[in-house]
């Protein structure tokens, strides 16, 4: 296996992830139509690979810009996409937590994988929608660049949401290329 194949490498890893949750699915009823969603990225010579199934997003932050990587695999994007609703509308629309991919949920799984520079002085965020479904991307960007340390941003980022209502599980990774 060629393992300079990075989008290769993420895309088994995430099958893998899938066979894993789908066979559990079917051989148990407790876990019946149990699915996840995943973002996950590799960073080799200041470039990030990223991959995403369902809503859990990628950021790039650098220069006070946040630029959302991922697309979300989700009812309401769709929408957005064929001009059906707004960026605005989506934010309170009832379906917002409606995923189109999910890991786990069907035999196979389609995988989107992003190529991105990574240079010095970046920072590069993963989340679950419980972060960012809480708070929104200029609340995100306003902490990531008002704090100097990764950790320290990271705790900001998950007591905004908490704050916000915390409806949700929270995960973040915040990576900094200093």
């Amino acid at each position: 296996q060629d393992i300079d194949d990075i989008p290769l490498l993420l895309r088994q890893a995430i099958n893998n992830a899938n066979k894993t949750v789908y066979q559990t699915a079917k051989s148990d009823k407790n876990y019946n139509h149990m699915g996840t969603t995943v973002v996950c990225a590799i960073i080799k010579d200041n470039v990030v690979y990223v991959a995403n199934v369902g809503d859990s997003r990628c950021y790039l932050v650098n220069e006070n810009n946040l630029q959302q990587i991922s697309i979300d695999h989700s009812f309401v994007q769709e929408m957005i996409d064929k001009g059906l609703l707004s960026v605005d509308e989506a934010k309170n629309h009832p379906n917002k937590n409606l995923i189109t991919r999910a890991i786990g949920v069907d035999r196979f799984v389609d995988t989107d994988v992003f190529i991105k520079p990574f240079n010095k002085g970046d920072k590069l965020l993963l989340a679950t929608d419980g972060l960012t479904g809480m708070i929104d991307s200029e609340k995100i960007s306003s902490i990531i660049n008002s704090e100097n340390n990764c950790k320290k941003a990271v705790e900001k980022l998950i007591d905004s949401a908490n704050e916000a209502g915390g409806k949700d599980n929270i995960t973040a990774v915040l990576i900094c290329n200093d």
